[in-house]
């Protein structure tokens, strides 16, 4: 299976398939994505807790991020907690954050505006390949 357009989720979703758009989650600490390991996401991830087993090819920004052995990232990350386990691809940036807010600045936009928690809608998703 394939989604393309937008995805939001508020209590958790895990997704199993290839999904072109970006993704968003609220940043309430129940909120959790799990991208599994035939997964693969082409677009900007924005939730508050972050597992990462399969691929993603685009901006991704968490308060808790985790990415497994075997896990491949393409873009930048914001966390303000990570776990890298061995076995990882990372292609990208790491920028630790304070707190769920970032500032914007000319060589760093924000990915995860203040405004994303009070724009997601409730939404359990799951994506079988």
């Amino acid at each position: 299976m394939e989604i393309s357009g937008t995805l939001s989720f508020d209590k958790g979703a895990r997704i199993d398939g290839t999904v072109h758009c970006n993704v968003n989650g609220t940043i309430s600490k129940n909120n959790l994505l799990i991208i599994g390991p035939s997964a693969h996401i082409e677009g900007d991830i924005t939730c508050h807790s972050l597992v990462v087993l399969g691929s993603v090819t685009g901006n991704m920004s968490a308060s808790y991020v985790e990415i497994r052995a075997g896990a491949k990232i393409h873009g930048d990350t914001r966390y303000e907690t990570i776990e890298i386990h061995q076995g990882t691809e990372i292609n990208g940036r790491l920028f630790r954050v304070e707190g769920v807010k970032t500032v914007e600045t000319p060589d760093m936009p924000a990915i995860m505006p203040a405004a994303a928690a009070g724009n997601a809608t409730a939404a359990v998703v799951e994506v079988a390949a």
